[in-house]
């Protein structure tokens, strides 16, 4: 059995995160934590703080950038954190704010133009406008030299796909209210960045971090690589057969049609199938059977959720990240409990707003 780093304590083999210290255990030595995420699709784009980083394509090149080094002038490098098909991700000390940051250095092969660097750059500094828990920040964006970068919050935990790889391992079921707090915290925080104008397009459980386990009550995330896919274009994660901007199995259709005229609601379209992907273990493909049909504890309302957050016309899905909380409230407190989903002891309403 292995240890925690941070304070010593024993750790089960399925642990994510320590019980003892609360902090993420995907680092621990002693742990055999790879496989688990590619159980449905292969990790793609920049990699999160994840162990299983160093299986991915690509992983075996050496760092262009060792510890000590300075990068932009102001970076020093400390440590690599992964490597993926937009580039490579440092942990670095920003010199000027003293700081840790995680610093992107997008692959100029990924980005595929001058126009897709200036996109980039034009998505990061609105992406700098997002101030919300729920969403890594950006403090920079720009070039040095040739070499584009992105700065951002450095943040420690484990992506949701490595989490909920590990229960699907284990034959643990995501509990209902447990997924549909995850995809309420997801909700907060794009409402964040749509209101700053800011769609993701490439929403999916790589790109969503867990700082700590979550429970129906807290599930502390954070979003991260907004922007990042949009810079890309058709040299994104998309198939070979598919162009558009984003990851085939999370993709609204009008992603595949027309990239640069995504509305929120394709944000609201991935959402949907990350939501059923937790209470199924598979994402929706072809005559998907709904939730419920396997699941007791699912209400028919979560399936009309999915299926109206899924559908092919953009103007039928929830027209807001606000509108579909609203709606997975509501549907899962068809279920009733003492308490209630999300509801404020003696009250009611979503956390009491």
């Amino acid at each position: 059995m292995a240890n925690c780093v941070h304070c010593g304590a024993e750790l089960p083999e399925d642990a994510s995160f320590c019980d003892a210290c609360g902090k993420p255990v995907a680092s621990s030595p002693g742990r055999d934590d790879a496989g688990p995420v590619d159980l449905v699709t292969p990790m793609s784009g920049l990699i999160t703080p994840d162990p299983d980083m160093a299986t991915q394509q690509g992983a075996t090149a050496h760092p262009t950038l060792e510890p000590g080094d300075k990068f932009a002038g102001r970076y020093t490098i400390e440590s690599i954190v992964g490597r993926g098909g937009m580039g490579v991700v440092y942990k670095a000390l920003d010199e000027i704010s003293g700081r840790a940051v995680a610093l992107k250095l997008i692959s100029t092969a990924f980005l595929g133009g001058d126009k897709a660097v200036r996109r980039l750059i034009e998505e990061g500094v609105l992406a700098r406008d997002i101030r919300h828990p729920n969403v890594v920040a950006v403090y920079d964006v720009g070039l040095d030299g040739e070499q584009p970068f992105v700065a951002m919050e450095y943040v420690e935990g484990v992506s949701l796909r490595l989490w909920h790889g590990r229960r699907m391992q284990q034959g643990d079921a995501v509990p209902l209210r447990v997924a549909a707090r995850i995809i309420c915290e997801v909700l907060d925080g794009l409402k964040a960045a749509h209101d700053a104008g800011v769609v993701h397009r490439d929403l999916k459980p790589e790109n969503i971090i867990l700082t700590a386990e979550p429970t129906d009550k807290a599930a502390p995330l954070k979003l991260l690589d907004f922007g990042i896919a949009r810079a890309g274009g058709s040299r994104s994660t998309a198939s070979s057969s598919t162009r558009g901007i984003g990851t085939p199995y999370y993709m609204a259709p009008e992603q595949r049609t027309n990239p640069d005229a995504v509305t929120p609601a394709a944000d609201l379209y991935s959402i949907s199938v990350m939501l059923y992907e937790l209470l199924v273990n598979v994402v929706p493909e072809g005559h998907w059977q709904p939730p419920s049909g396997g699941r007791s504890d699912v209400p028919q309302e979560v399936d009309a959720l999915i299926l109206k957050g899924m559908s092919n016309n953009r103007d039928l899905r929830p027209q807001s990240a606000d509108q579909y909380r609203k709606e997975l409230v509501a549907a899962v407190n068809r279920i009733p409990t003492p308490q209630g989903f999300d509801k404020p002891a003696g009250g009611s309403g979503v956390n009491g707003r």
